[in-house]
């Protein structure tokens, strides 16, 4: 999902600018935002933390992580333990659906006539919206 090979993941941080990390409109995503941060920061779980990954080749990958805190025998923080899915299609649909509804909506509106929709076959009572 992520492209890179084990040994480059295992050396890299949460934060590592190789990660080029952004939100859905491509502006700088924060570092307190990052799953990782935030469970270090709360000791909690968090659940569909979402932003996007760039890579130098342009391609974008949004993803949606849930992460978890482990603790050591002491009860200190200890790392965390994520969950990460890849929801660019979802994405890139919810996008292509609002475009439509978009062009839709201006369609009908620069139209100016009566539009008429009704089911096949034809039902015995019509129903006339104006």
């Amino acid at each position: 999902m992520l492209g890179l090979e084990k040994s480059e993941i295992t050396n890299c941080t949460y934060d590592d600018p190789v990660w080029k990390i952004t939100d859905f409109e491509g502006n700088d995503y924060p570092s307190d935002g990052l799953p990782f941060q935030i469970v270090k920061e709360t000791e909690e779980s968090v659940y569909n933390v979402q932003h996007a990954i760039e890579w130098p080749n342009g391609e974008i990958k949004f993803l949606s992580i849930n992460a978890s805190p482990l603790f050591d025998e002491d009860g200190d923080f200890d790392g965390m333990v994520s969950v990460m899915e890849d929801i660019t299609d979802q994405i890139e649909t919810r996008e292509e659906l609002k475009q439509g509804r978009e062009r839709y909506h201006e369609y009908f509106e620069e139209l100016g006539d009566a539009v008429f929709l009704a089911p096949y076959p034809m039902p015995r009572t019509v129903r006339w919206l104006l």
